[in-house]
């Protein structure tokens, strides 16, 4: 056999080798992932047997061990597919405003969450229920809460907990209640009147007509301002209207503030 001839017949039969090499291997690899895989990662081992829920809320811990119920058990590479998704679902309950699940390997979970705080509480249908700052309506509460402002007169058609207030009538509420603190007053009650707009309670019992929301921080501040001048002067106020061109105000006389 020429020497030519022989150096392509080995060459040949390493290339076959390396061939059949690499089509072993990755037959290897497809029956691993197709039988063994999945055995493997199903084991006892890998299951979740505890969801720590230590880092929330304790009003929170209920609804979120229901919503999580389902996932005890399974594996943990199953819930690290699904973990964007539980993540998203968390965010849909009223009162989660962030959440965050974290996988310890190789079978804990542990979820945090940041819960949505109350603004103010709206008084809807004959039933009290907190609102956060972004409108959403987080709960339905028995009794009124101390030191958040009351809300009357909204319209609001989304189901309740979950729904929205419509932007329209949320944003100016919040607009008007940011103004009014940094003046230093605290507003008790804020309450919409159909077409006369707006009207605040602050928590000393004065009343403000504030009108339609248009340049309601300009008509807040504008209170602000009568309010301490009459201070200035000794005069305690009972209410002032600047819902039109010309405010209007009215003292508190001697006998009312006895």
């Amino acid at each position: 056999m020429p020497p030519a001839l022989s150096r392509n017949a080995v060459k040949w039969r390493r290339r076959r080798l390396r061939r059949a090499g690499v089509l072993g291997l990755a037959a290897g690899v497809l029956a691993w992932w197709t039988w063994g895989w999945p055995y493997v990662s199903q084991m006892p081992v890998f299951r979740v047997q505890e969801i720590d829920l230590g880092s929330c809320p304790v009003e929170l811990r209920a609804p979120i061990a229901t919503l999580l119920r389902p996932y005890m058990g399974q594996s943990y590479f199953t819930l690290r597919r699904y973990r964007a998704q539980l993540e998203v679902d968390l965010t849909r309950l009223p009162a989660v405003r962030v959440a965050r699940v974290e996988l310890q390997w190789p079978r804990w979970v542990k979820v945090h969450v940041l819960p949505r705080e109350p603004l103010m509480q709206v008084v809807f249908a004959d039933r009290l229920w907190l609102v956060d700052e972004e409108g959403v309506i987080v709960r339905e509460v028995a009794e009124r809460v101390p030191g958040l402002p009351l809300v009357y007169g909204l319209t609001v058609e989304e189901d309740f907990p979950g729904g929205t207030i419509p932007a329209d009538q949320w944003q100016p509420l919040c607009e008007c209640l940011a103004a009014a603190r940094s003046k230093g007053v605290e507003l008790a009650c804020l309450a919409w009147k159909g077409e006369r707009g707006l009207q605040v309670r602050t928590s000393e019992g004065e009343r403000w007509i504030l009108g339609l929301p248009e340049n309601l921080i300009y008509k807040l501040q504008l209170c602000a301002a009568i309010r301490e001048s009459l201070r200035r002067e000794g005069t305690a106020l009972e209410y002032v209207d600047v819902s039109a061109e010309i405010p209007i105000c009215k003292p508190l006389v001697a006998s009312q503030r006895s």
